[in-house]
């Protein structure tokens, strides 16, 4: 609902996720490298 709201994709709020789980906020200052 709040992906939707703020017009993003619900993959990628999932795939930002998964990727936090895994390797913390040093994962998630890489996306976009």
């Amino acid at each position: 609902e709040v992906a939707e709201l703020l017009q993003i994709d619900p993959n990628t709020v999932r795939n930002h996720f998964k990727r936090y789980r895994t390797e913390g906020l040093a994962g998630l200052n890489r996306v976009g490298e």
